[in-house]
């Protein structure tokens, strides 16, 4: 996969999860300062993209290309 669809699939994957995010952890976060709601959250999607997300993706790749 070239460069630029890497990253426009990454922008599109992060662009789905940043109000997944949010509306699933608001209720907690509704009264956190914006400044802490943002970490919290963007730690959270880094890991889970990380971790998660493109180990996922990288299985199902290999999986299609066999």
């Amino acid at each position: 996969m070239s460069k630029l669809k890497n990253v426009l699939f990454t922008w599109v994957i992060v662009y789905l999860l940043i109000p997944l995010l949010i509306y699933a952890l608001n209720v907690w976060l509704m009264n956190v300062p914006i400044y802490i709601r943002t970490l919290l959250l963007s730690g959270l999607m880094v890991f889970g993209l990380q971790y998660l997300i493109f180990p996922a993706i990288e299985k199902l790749k290999k999986n299609f290309n066999h």
